[in-house]
């Protein structure tokens, strides 16, 4: 835990330092780690705008929807409707259907994201969800920022008022680095404490972009103490279209450990589909999407679907 505290200064006081180069570098998108039950949007609609999604864990989907425009975790070709964006803002909400007597779940969400003209950003956003038929409600911030023509950072921190499912608090910093013109390599590591349990986490993802595609693959890497070391793999391909607007298929599989409400806090096998994205019907207007089918081990199967209304100002 500490060294990963440690990480997360050292690279937020790299974050604040006054480097000019700064105003050179391109704004290079990251991504928490991520979740493989539920694919976050940095994961289900990376779009151009800077942009948030589980870093360590599932129940992060409408929130990491909500912030896709601070942390997707690549770049997508310019066009007039993502160059220059400033303010946006998202409210939306999602239901997902659970069997074997399982209570379904529902989110609501509200997001701000600001996009600097140096390639910086900033990120926040509440959302008040009902799990298990428990309400919680979670906060979550972070920035981003070009560190150099080829590597970018990203911090951020989430908390939970109430964590009765969701965690308590996290931790999240990241490094990317850009490898010629097509290639990108990112490293992530996390830490995560519910109220009955704490873990790290460790991300390593591989991506290439090429014309209006990007193809990607994360393994991640998760540390429960008593249970020793799991691990989790996605795939993913973008399409970019029009202004802005991007459409993506995940596909996951893996261990994961998971807040499961009334089963607590474990490790499970997870494997996962989900299509979403983001489509801008005008200028400063565009509908956000997800939907997804997912399996938690022998507990349960998921079925998910997220919309949003995102607006740029």
């Amino acid at each position: 835990m500490r060294w990963i505290a440690t990480l997360c200064v050292l690279l937020s006081f790299m974050l604040l330092l006054n480097n000019p180069a700064w105003a050179q570098a391109p704004a290079v998108k990251s991504q928490t780690a991520p979740s493989f039950t539920r694919v976050t949007a940095e994961q289900i609609e990376p779009t151009d705008s800077l942009p948030a999604d589980e870093k360590d864990k599932e129940d992060r989907s409408t929130q990491e929807a909500a912030t896709a425009d601070l942390t997707t975790q690549t770049s997508q070709p310019e066009t007039s409707a993502s160059v220059g964006s400033g303010v946006e803002v998202e409210i939306g909400s999602s239901y997902d259907f659970l069997n074997n007597g399982f209570d379904d779940w529902r989110e609501y969400y509200l997001s701000i994201s600001k996009r600097f003209t140096d390639g910086k950003g900033i990120y926040g956003s509440f959302r008040q969800a009902r799990l298990f038929a428990l309400n919680d409600q979670e906060l979550l911030i972070g920035f981003q920022s070009p560190l150099s023509p080829r590597w970018s950072g990203l911090v951020e921190a989430s908390m939970s008022p109430s964590h009765r499912v969701l965690a308590k608090w996290s931790l999240y910093g990241q490094l990317k680095r850009t490898i010629g013109e097509n290639w990108g390599v990112q490293f992530g590591l996390g830490h995560t404490e519910y109220s009955d349990a704490r873990f790290n986490t460790g991300a390593l993802t591989v991506e290439r972009n090429w014309e209006r595609y990007r193809a990607a693959y994360t393994l991640s890497a998760n540390q429960l103490p008593g249970a020793g070391t799991g691990a989790s793999h996605l795939a993913q391909v973008n399409h970019y279209y029009g202004d802005g607007s991007s459409v993506v298929l995940s596909a996951a599989f893996g261990q994961e450990v998971d807040n499961l409400g009334p089963v607590g806090t474990i490790r499970t096998d997870v494997r996962g589909f989900s299509v979403g994205g983001r489509h801008w019907f005008l200028t400063r207007w565009a509908i956000t999407y997800q939907a997804g089918l997912y399996r938690q081990g022998d507990f349960f199967t998921r079925q998910s679907i997220r919309l949003g209304l995102r607006h740029r100002f």
